[in-house]
């Protein structure tokens, strides 16, 4: 079976460490498999040397729907890994109340995600990027400009290095 746009989403979190701000902060990056296209959404902030654990399924049902529904069709599936505040709870009861399927991934079979998490270090690298040349930027107007920069490259092109340096801030390292 043929798997169109919008209709399969990836999620997945990470963490990106600002150590200039003494700031540790908890993202989630949404990838539609078919097409790459990708939004990204904050969910917590602390300290770098805390340890920030797992974030609550409120807080990827807020995301989900602020940074993706808002802005593209409802997905048929979303997969994820397996971690507990994705697929129990929540989360995953807001799924099935929506009428979305959802695919957890085995623990063993990262390369299902393969997408999701190259584009977190394309994404990693373009956040580190533009917070070196703007150590101020408040990190929810960060998380903006990389969903910004990736809706302004259209559902037609395809995420990878090439592209997210169409909107890299020159001169960072």
């Amino acid at each position: 079976m043929l798997v169109t746009s919008f209709e399969v989403t990836g999620l997945d979190p990470f963490e990106l460490t600002f150590p200039k701000q003494n700031m540790k902060v908890r993202y989630t990056l949404y990838v539609d498999l078919a097409s790459n296209v990708l939004a990204v959404s904050m969910n917590k902030i602390g300290q770098a040397s805390e340890v920030m654990g797992s974030d609550g399924g409120d807080a990827f049902i807020e995301g989900f729907a602020r940074d993706w529904l808002q802005h593209k069709p409802k997905p048929r599936w979303v997969v994820t890994d397996p971690q507990p505040s994705l697929c129990d709870g929540a989360f995953a009861d807001f799924l099935g109340n929506a009428g979305i399927g959802h695919l957890a991934t085995p623990g063993e079979a990262h390369w299902l995600l393969g997408a999701v998490e190259s584009s977190i270090g394309v994404v990693k690298k373009t956040m580190k990027r533009l917070r070196e040349c703007y150590p101020d930027m408040d990190p929810e107007v960060l998380a903006s400009a990389c969903r910004g920069g990736a809706q302004q490259l259209g559902t037609s092109e395809r995420l990878c290095s090439d592209t997210m340096g169409l909107w890299e801030i020159p001169g960072g390292q």
